[in-house]
C-alpha cells in the first residue's frame, strides 16, 4: 500500500481519531487494544486503507498495512464515520506507534494518530514552562542500542480489525 512516505496536506479527503492519549505506560508482550475512528467529510462515499507504524527516534522502523474485514480497503459513506476494534502487540517498549490513514484513489496519507509507548520505568515527560524553555534529559543516545533489538526482534501482531458503521 504506502511505503514511508510523508503525509498529503488533505485533511479534508478523511479524520482519524483514536482513544489512546499521548502516552500509554506498555509493558512488552502485552495486548494494546484501540478504537479507531475514521471520518469521511467529502459529499461521496470514500475508500480508506490503514498503515501501522513504529517509531524510534524518529525513524520508521516497522510497518505494516492493516487488514480492516480482512481487507486492504474499506469504503465509508459521504459524510460518515466507521469504528474499527483493533490490538498492537510488540515484544519491546519505548517507541513511538503511529497509525496513519490512506485515501484510495490518491493512495497518499490524509491523517494519522500516534502514542508513544514507554516501558513502566521509563520517566515521564517533565512539561516545560511557558515562555521558558528548560533543557531535558536526552535519551536519543540509547535509542541506537534499542532499535537493534527493536529491529531485530520486533514482529507486532496486529488482529483481524473489524469495523461498524456508524
Amino acid at each position: 500500500m504506502l511505503g514511508t512516505m510523508g503525509m498529503v496536506a488533505a485533511q479534508a479527503l478523511g479524520t482519524l481519531s483514536w482513544d489512546l492519549p499521548s502516552r500509554v505506560t506498555y509493558t512488552p508482550g502485552a495486548v494494546l487494544p484501540f478504537t479507531l475512528v475514521v471520518g469521511n467529510p467529502t459529499s461521496g462515499a470514500r475508500g480508506y486503507g490503514l498503515q501501522a507504524q513504529v517509531l524510534i527516534d524518529g525513524q520508521v522502523v516497522w510497518y505494516a498495512d492493516l487488514l480492516v474485514d480482512e481487507g486492504q480497503w474499506f469504503q465509508v459513506p459521504a459524510g460518515g464515520r466507521v469504528t474499527i476494534q483493533g490490538q498492537f502487540q510488540a515484544d519491546r517498549s519505548d517507541f513511538l506507534f503511529r497509525v496513519i490513514l490512506i485515501d484510495q484513489a490518491s493512495n497518499q496519507g490524509v491523517a494519522q494518530v500516534q502514542s508513544e509507548l514507554a516501558s513502566p520505568t521509563a520517566p515521564a515527560p517533565t512539561p516545560t514552562p511557558t515562555p521558558t524553555p528548560t533543557p531535558g534529559f536526552d535519551i536519543a543516545p540509547l535509542f541506537g542500542l534499542m532499535a537493534l533489538g527493536l529491529v531485530s526482534g520486533l514482529m507486532g501482531s496486529m488482529g483481524t480489525m473489524f469495523k461498524e458503521e456508524e
